[in-house]
This record gives C-alpha cells, sequence and structure tokens, in this order.
C-alpha cells in the first residue's frame, strides 16, 4: 500500500516507519498522523528566547557591577547560541523515537 499521509509528516518519518506504515490501511495511517502531529515537537528557534530579566547588578552603582553584568549577558548569549544549533537535532530525534514507540503501540494494540 502506499503512503497515505501529509508530505510534511512523510518527510519527518525514519524510513523504516514509513515501510511498517505502508503496510497498514488508511484509517490506520491517518490515525497515526493525527496522533503523531499533536505530540510532536516543533524545532523552531525562538521556541528556547532566553528572556532577559533586570540583573540586580544594574541597581548598584559600582563599576565591578557593570562588569559582572556584561559578563552575564555575553555567557547568556553564548549558551542561547549553542541552543539553537543543537535544539533541532534533539527535537528530530525525539520526533523519530515517538514515531516509533507511537507505531510500536498501534501495532500492539491492533492485535
Amino acid at each position: 500500500m502506499a503512503l497515505e499521509i501529509s508530505p510534511s509528516v512523510a518527510k519527518e518519518l525514519d524510513s523504516s516507519v514509513k515501510t511498517a506504515l505502508g503496510a497498514m490501511d488508511g484509517s490506520q495511517q491517518g490515525t497515526f498522523e493525527e496522533e503523531y502531529k499533536g505530540r510532536r515537537r516543533k524545532s523552531y528557534p525562538h521556541v528556547n528566547s532566553v528572556d532577559y530579566f533586570p540583573n540586580p547588578f544594574l541597581f548598584w552603582r559600582q563599576s565591578c557591577s557593570w562588569i559582572a553584568f556584561l559578563g552575564d549577558l555575553r555567557g547568556l548569549a553564548v549558551w542561547w547560541i549553542i541552543e539553537i544549533f543543537t535544539t533541532y537535532g534533539r527535537t528530530v530525534r525525539y520526533n523519530q523515537d515517538l514515531a516509533k514507540t507511537q507505531l510500536r503501540d498501534m501495532k500492539v494494540m491492533s492485535s
């Protein structure tokens, strides 16, 4: 049988999941797609945006506090940039594991 799921979902799935889905009928594929879309994670960079709260060093009138504040911002920016690059890979792995688990659960429930 052919895949009866949307191309955007099919693009995210592993080849082994696509093969197993191809053996299922259309209603089961539709059920899989609905559940997968509801549980998958999106990998947009703005999901991990950091809120910069006012730093208490701003309220102190010491010059060394400004240095500490700027150090905080730079450190925060570095980790935020690292998060942007690592989030996509973690999200893809999570979604692939989710699809395999969901497919396994569907097979167990149908037997």
